[in-house]
């Protein structure tokens, strides 16, 4: 089965986003269902190292960062 759906999390949100983008229709969704497995074997074939998230803890750190460097960024173009 993992081989046929390397990342299932990745196949929905790219399905439900495929959908959100041209409209729902039975045609559509099997264009969005085809364009995800591909992606999903391409994932796949690079072999992405698994990622761990060590310390919790820096995890809103980090997003405060991210905010930050958005806010400045907007403020820039401005």
């Amino acid at each position: 089965m993992s081989r046929v759906f390397p990342y299932p999390l990745l196949i929905v949100s790219l399905i439900v986003m495929w959908l959100l983008l041209t409209g729902f229709s039975l045609g559509q969704f099997i264009v969005g269902t085809v364009v995800a497995l591909v992606a999903a074997q391409g994932m796949a074939a690079l072999h992405p190292a698994k990622s761990r998230i060590r310390r919790w803890s820096l995890l809103p750190k980090l997003v405060a960062i991210v905010l930050y460097d958005i806010v400045r960024s907007n403020i820039a173009v401005a």
